[in-house]
């Protein structure tokens, strides 16, 4: 059958994944190391906290890892922005622009009374 505008050949749409990466880790997170009572998430948490404090980290084998600076400053950068989100970011306007951002804010989208009163 050719193709015909307009006319999906797949009407029901594309199937959903349940392979996403996020609930795969967390479900992985979730199990516990053999012979720790830490999950994988809760070693994950202390072993970045001691990259951070002690610069080196024993791994679940028991291997001692010692980080470089460089790698040590991208575990605090990490954390960082874990615990604080991104840092806001400015952005410049001209003076028009600014002006109708300043009166969208106040006014709403559609020129209404300021938000709160009325």
């Amino acid at each position: 059958m050719p193709y015909q505008k307009g006319k999906t050949n797949n009407p029901n749409g594309r199937p959903l994944k349940n392979r996403a990466l996020t609930e795969i880790l967390e479900a992985a997170g979730q199990e516990e190391i053999k012979g720790s009572k830490l999950t994988r998430s809760q070693f994950l948490a202390h072993a970045l906290w001691s990259v951070v404090t002690n610069g080196e980290v024993t791994l679940a084998n028991k291997k001692l890892l010692q980080v470089s600076p460089s790698d040590w400053l991208g575990v605090v950068q990490f954390l960082y922005k874990q615990i604080d989100g991104p840092p806001p970011q400015m952005i410049e306007l001209p003076m028009d622009q600014a002006a109708n951002v300043i009166r969208v804010i106040v006014h709403g989208a559609h020129g209404g009374q300021a938000q709160g009163q009325g």
